[in-house]
């Protein structure tokens, strides 16, 4: 019986080994023990086993009340439950359960609880709404178990809703759900990290182990790569990515492709954090395997494989430098390395090709080309009257946040540029995080990421901690969030719409709360804070230059082949000691900052420094050679107390740090805005974060002050005015009632007016009944605030567990996303419309009151075309601005490459007067019109030509004609379709209407005339006609607030209209068409172009969305842009 301990034995260590496997047939090949244990290990958020259940579950009537994880029972249909894993996730789920009857169980994923329901948020780069849901049938009554087909592996979730589809009173019981998690294939144990970190802010422990844990669910299967071309519902991940067993991505979700520009911030933070790099190698191999005959690199790895990004090239220079830093492998560059010099254009060159062993001169050739650069850029890109970098070389008045943090980062100016960088990149921040100038009224942690390397660069080691506080403690507190993972980008109102506007189709479902780009503290914290980095392959050589911040204490630690890189210090009143440990052999310098012109007492293992010390800019630099020992300690004493280093409290907060609120500091912070507390929770004392704001919006920062009147009495930065005293008070109030009363006579008389005359303004008839869930609107909750705990806002059942309750918009593909407007009378438009082919045709098939049964099911008809939302607005009058309608326009999702070719065209070569007649002149005998817009060969535009572009869309150019002949250039030229839909805010009738629109057509007309003449002829007074006849009136005359007039225009200018009402199960109604092309681009004129327009608002939201477009080059689709 002496193999009975031994049998025992290997049953018990049977649970070990199903924890510890690594993914289907994956060879294993990661790290099996973490480097460097201790108690710091309770924030990693990797679970300890593959195979993980949910936490909590909750229903979605109560989402704030959560129960712990259990059996669930769901009766009836659309019953449904939510399970929480308290942690983003990816994988495969198993859902066990018993039924008394048929039915099917539904699965829906999301990562934000914003978007927690029957469907899935967005993932597959369609932009036709959420992902929708995975179904599991069963026909009788019995056990059952469902587990995802391995085509459907979810990348990234947190929440997991299960709902009963059945036409009968069949229950449910949820016996066991299960995850096996997909990500980080190679390893078999998920928290073998080969880095660590910790210090004395709980707060910083935290997002540098969520960015750590982002980077892991980054490390995927290289087959569970995004389907392409894109899904039109539902998805896929089941596309090959690269070679070898795991490869990382940009994110967990999506895109789930290789992204060379999101390693520019993913490499340096996975090697401090998890340590392995294989995934890194194999996005690399794949970059280079794909690289063209040119040189060049695609902007990503297949199958998206999109091109023609120089950035994203230079990323992969920037990867590849990055890899043979951490890992020197030779094998790889020496493969590698003359696809490297081919594409090569970058600074790191010089040192790579020294690495590489080169003996033609490239090192010194790169190093010279990288100097010219540096200067060239200072010479012409240097705004001296600003203090930053402008975007490039023209008079530009944008100063980007991205050129200037790398300016910062990559050395390219003096101490006294960097310094007024440093500075002014702050006047970008909110409570929340800093504004991208460059992306307007968006937050990017990639490029925060560089800000804070940027900071940290040039010694600003309090602006840095500020920030990251303020940006990636935001999200991390944030209880919409995954709590564990960095967010791709958010907007400055805290919503999670990051890109809406610019490339994502208003689907703010579609952001990836996993993305591996925004890690950037992870990294930072390490090499900057800690300040250990290694300066040669593998840590041959290395720098320790710790910065202290606020901070007391902090640790860190990485591995590579030659061994452990570990250093830690302790800052007291007035020393601070450092202790390291580094592998014997390397050498390094030690950099030990002292913070006034007193040179400090250096002790190192015990022994006085005196000799071999140099000082410069309060730095004591100490060359560490070969140590005999493999560990070392360093005691700095001499160390006056200062108020730019303080104890960090206990209980940790968003405020100012008190270093920073009396001392004389070119900025400021929001010290009243935002307040932090943590409750210790899941176990190992890790911190549960809880969100609370008291600020009414997020501001940027005040004007820089006095250093008196900052040490004095700090002052509010979000109150910029002083008390008045109480005469002015007085003086201001008796001025107040007078103007009050007179405002009294004035806003009634003008009330009238329009009420009488506005083409939109009858007296409020009988209200219209409305069919459509309210909803209240963005501003309505107050959207301008800072984001703040609120009840979450679900789709699915409304009345638990009755069917969903669903906003139904006539016409809108059912899956779509909503568009917020801004008005409680007509809260939402659709991010897509479907209008039928039939308009198309040059003989339309119908007649005037012909009713049109528009698709509402979620596949799109063959014999209807999808159109896309480029922006809305609100058409107000009288200076009381009383709103009137809400009109979006629209283009046809397969003309929008003909819609970038003619913005670009334009952009490149735009109309003139002349250029136009004589054009038109040229080809009159042919009976052709000729758009004269030139550059037919130009497929995208440079910066300079998109700022051109926006100014001359918005006429803002202030060259007369020059904006009504750039948007009469684009719609004249056949091809395009678009369309206009107005839903009326107020009551109103076709009459008014009609009157409205002739009178803007006939201005336009006589406005243009004098120009080019082609508006007096018999043929247009006709057609002008025929259009004042489809607003005829009828049995249909008035028109309700909340119903729609749609005007078309197909690829020959023609105009069609339609009505529809609010009632969803009424059919749409055809008013007719007008064939004379003129007369619609006259009315799509008086919506776009010259000074005056009907909308202010609306066109420049229009042309927020066109610039857009023309972000990417034609022809290619918007999946993902820097």
């Amino acid at each position: 019986m002496r193999w009975l301990p031994s049998l025992l034995g290997a049953i018990a260590l049977l649970p070990l080994s199903e924890a510890t496997s690594c993914w289907r047939n994956t060879t294993c090949s990661g790290p099996t023990t973490a480097a460097f244990p201790g108690s710091w290990e309770k924030n990693i958020f990797a679970p300890a086993s593959r195979t993980v259940n949910p936490e909590k579950l909750f229903l979605i009537t109560k989402p704030d009340v959560t129960h712990d994880y259990a059996q669930y029972k769901l009766q009836g249909n659309g019953s449904l439950v939510v399970y929480d894993f308290e942690r983003e996730v990816g994988g495969i789920v198993t859902v066990k359960f018993t039924s008394t009857g048929s039915g099917a169980l539904g699965l829906a994923f999301t990562e934000a609880k914003d978007y927690i329901g029957e469907w899935s948020d967005s993932s597959n780069g369609g932009f036709k709404g959420p992902d929708g849901a995975l179904y599991g049938n069963f026909t009788e009554a019995g056990e059952h178990s469902y587990t995802m087909p391995d085509k459907y592996l979810r990348g990234g979730f947190r929440y997991l809703t299960l709902f009963l589809i059945t036409d009968n009173s069949t229950a449910v019981q949820i016996k066991d759900v299960s995850l096996e998690i997909g990500f980080q294939p190679t390893w078999s144990n998920l928290r073998a990290y080969q880095g660590y970190f910790d210090s004395s802010d709980d707060l910083l422990n935290a997002i540098w182990y969520s960015g750590a844990y982002t980077l892991q669910t980054n490390e995927v299967p290289v087959n569970t790569g995004r389907q392409i071309p894109a899904m039109p519902a539902g998805w896929a991940n089941n596309a090959t990515l690269g070679p070898g067993d795991t490869i990382i991505v940009d994110g967990a979700k999506r895109d789930r492709a290789v992204w060379p520009g999101d390693m520019g911030i993913a490499v340096p933070s996975a090697f401090v954090s998890i340590g392995n790099l294989e995934s890194v190698k194999n996005a690399l191999q794949v970059m280079y395997n794909y690289q063209a005959s040119t040189g060049a690199f695609d902007e990503s790895g297949p199958p998206l494989s999109q091109k023609n990004s120089d950035t994203y090239h230079m990323w992969s220079m920037v990867g590849t430098y990055n890899y043979l830093l951490y890992t020197n492998d030779t094998d790889f560059l020496e493969t590698n390395w003359a696809g490297y010099q081919k594409a090569m254009e970058y600074i790191y060159g010089a040192e790579l090709a020294t690495w590489a062993g080169d003996t033609t001169g490239l090192s010194d050739t790169y190093t010279t080309r990288a100097e010219k650069l540096r200067e060239a850029i200072n010479e012409y890109c240097w705004d001296d009257s600003y203090g930053a970098f402008k975007d490039n070389a023209t008079d530009t008045t944008l100063h980007p946040q991205d050129a200037n943090s790398m300016a910062l980062l990559f050395g390219v100016v003096d101490s006294e540029r960097a310094a007024s960088i440093s500075e002014k990149l702050t006047e970008n921040w909110t409570p929340i995080g800093a504004v991208a100038p460059e992306l307007p009224e968006n937050i990017s942690p990639f490029i925060s990421s560089f800000e804070i390397q940027g900071h940290f660069t040039v010694g600003q080691p309090a602006r840095a901690l500020e920030l990251i506080r303020r940006s990636w403690g935001w999200y991390y507190n944030n209880e919409n969030g995954t709590q564990s993972t960095v967010i791709e980008g958010y907007l400055q109102n805290g919503t999670f719409g990051y890109r809406s506007s610019r490339g994502y189709y208003y689907d703010t479902a579609y952001v990836s709360h996993a993305h591996g780009w925004s890690s950037g503290p992870t990294s930072a914290l390490t090499n900057y804070i800690v300040g250990l980095t290694v300066t040669s392959p593998l840590g041959a050589t290395w720098k320790l230059a710790p910065q202290f911040g606020d901070l007391k204490t902090a640790q860190a630690g990485f591995t590579t082949s030659l061994g452990q890189f570990q250093a830690s210090w302790t800052k007291q009143s007035n020393e601070y000691s450092l202790q390291f440990t580094v592998p014997k052999g390397t050498t390094g310098s030690l950099a030990l900052p002292y913070p006034n012109s007193k040179k400090p007492t250096i002790t190192i293992d015990g022994k006085k420094i005196t000799k071999g010390v140099s000082y410069a800019n309060n730095t004591a630099t100490v060359a560490v050679a070969s140590p005999s020992s493999s560990n070392a300690s360093a005691l700095i004493t001499h160390f006056p107390s200062s108020h730019n280093i303080r104890d960090h409290p206990a209980r940790h907060t968003m405020a100012t740090p008190t270093s920073l609120q009396g001392i004389a500091m070119p900025w400021r912070t929001c010290n009243q805005c935002i307040r932090r507390h943590y409750l210790l929770s899941r176990g190992g004392g890790r911190p549960q974060p809880r969100l609370h704001l008291s600020t009414t919006s997020p501001v940027r920062t005040s004007p820089s002050s006095s250093s008196s009147s900052r040490s004095s009495n700090p002052a509010n930065p979000l109150r910029t005015s002083r008390v008045r005293s109480s005469d002015k008070d007085v003086a201001n109030y008796r001025r107040s009632m007078i103007l009050s009363a007179s405002g009294i006579v004035a806003c009634a008389m003008a009330m009238y007016g329009v009420i009488k005359l506005d083409l939109f303004g009858l007296e409020e008839q009988t209200q219209h009944p409305q069919s459509s869930t309210t909803i209240p609107t963005a501003q309505e909750a107050g959207d301008s605030a800072a984001p703040s705990p609120k009840k979450t806002q679900l789709d699915g059942p409304n009345g638990f567990p009755s069917s969903p309750s669903l906003i139904t918009v006539h016409g809108q593909d059912p899956g779509a996303e909503q568009v917020a407007t801004g008005t409680s009378a007509v809260p939402y438009f659709p991010a897509t419309i479907r209008l039928p082919k039939a308009l198309d045709a040059e003989n339309v098939p119908l007649a005037a009151g012909d009713e049109l049964a528009l698709s509402t099911t979620a596949e799109k008809p063959a014999d209807e075309e999808e159109y896309q939302l480029l922006g809305l607005g609100i058409r107000t009058v009288s200076f009381l601005r009383i709103q009137v309608y809400v009109v979006g326009m629209y283009v046809a999702k397969s003309d929008i490459t003909a819609l970038q070719r003619r913005l670009v065209q334009t952009a490149v070569n735009p109309p003139t007067l002349a250029g136009v007649i004589a054009a038109e002149q040229k080809t009159a005998a042919a009976g052709v019109i000729t758009n004269p817009v030139g550059a037919t060969a130009a497929t995208s535009l440079v910066s300079t030509e998109r700022d051109r572009l926006r100014q001359l869309l918005l006429d803002t150019d202030g060259t007369e004609q020059q904006g009504d002949l750039v948007w009469d250039a684009i719609l004249r030229e056949p091809g395009l379709r678009t369309a206009f839909r107005i839903v009326p805010v107020r009551n109103t009738d076709f009459t008014h209407m009609r009157d409205a629109f002739v009178r803007g057509v006939t201005a336009r007309a006589q406005k243009y005339n004098p120009w080019r003449g082609e508006f007096a002829d018999e043929a247009f007074g006709a057609a002008v006609k025929n259009f004042k006849a489809l607003f005829g009136g009828g049995a249909n005359k008035n028109v309700p607030k909340g119903h729609t007039v749609l005007l078309v225009r197909n690829a020959r200018g023609q105009l069609d209209a339609l009505f529809q009402t609010d009632v969803a199960a009424k059919p749409t109604r055809y008013m007719g068409r007008v064939a004379d092309e003129r007369v619609s681009r006259l009315v799509w004129l008086n919506y776009l172009a010259g000074k005056n327009v009907s909308s202010e608002p609306a066109r420049e939201s229009v042309v927020d969305g066109i610039m857009a477009v023309v972000e990417r080059p034609v022809g290619t689709v918007v999946q993902k842009v820097l």
